[in-house]
């Protein structure tokens, strides 16, 4: 990711230089991140771009997720404020 947000017009075979790994290794992985609506590439093949996308909105859903739910199982005193550990 660091890599498309530095170099928005790098290209696959550079990704793959940089990262050593195969031309087909590179592809998966950009499909991954572009299924999960993490980059998209704006374009054409030889002169576009890469641009990543709210890079981290899964975590964040995840953790505000993960707050929610743990309050709900937090022991609480009389007043409603969540005993700490």
């Amino acid at each position: 990711m660091k890599y498309l947000q530095n170099k928005p017009e790098i290209t696959r075979k550079e990704l793959a230089e940089l990262l050593e790994l195969s031309q087909d290794g590179i592809e998966y992985h950009l499909d991954k991140l572009r299924n999960g609506k993490r980059i998209i590439h704006e374009g054409s093949t030889k002169k576009g771009r890469w641009k990543v996308l709210k890079k981290d909105l899964q975590c964040y859903k995840a953790t505000r997720y993960l707050k929610v739910k743990l309050k709900d199982f937090a022991p609480k005193y009389a007043d409603g404020e969540v005993m700490a550990d």
